[in-house]
């Protein structure tokens, strides 16, 4: 079930870090900060071109916790993403990948 809901404009960043809090600098924090069993401090990167957005893993340990419609990644190359893409990081964060007039954006 959804219960909260935050727009991210992925068009507005040509890399977009996703990972844990990093504990006493918060200048390092990726951009988007998630917890939950699974997420590493350098979990994935979201990279957005003229071309699309790709999704990779950071990590050989997050591969098996990032999911796209609901299939697991199985390596850590990167992905092109979908409009209505589902991505799900760790156990808990559900991202909806929406694709609108050139400007890519992750709901979570």
């Amino acid at each position: 079930m959804l219960d909260r809901r935050i727009f991210f404009d992925l068009s507005k960043h040509t890399t977009c870090e996703i990972g844990r809090k990093k504990h006493g600098d918060d200048a390092k924090d990726p951009l988007i900060v998630l917890g939950g069993v699974g997420v590493q401090e350098n979990h994935a990167v979201f990279t957005t071109t003229s071309k699309g957005t790709t999704l990779k893993p950071s990590c050989k340990e997050a591969v098996q916790y990032i999911f796209i419609n609901g299939l697991p990644m199985t390596s850590d190359k990167a992905v092109t993403l979908k409009a209505n893409d589902r991505v799900i990081f760790g156990t808990g964060s559900v991202f909806l990948f929406r694709h609108e007039d050139q400007a890519s954006k992750a709901e979570v």
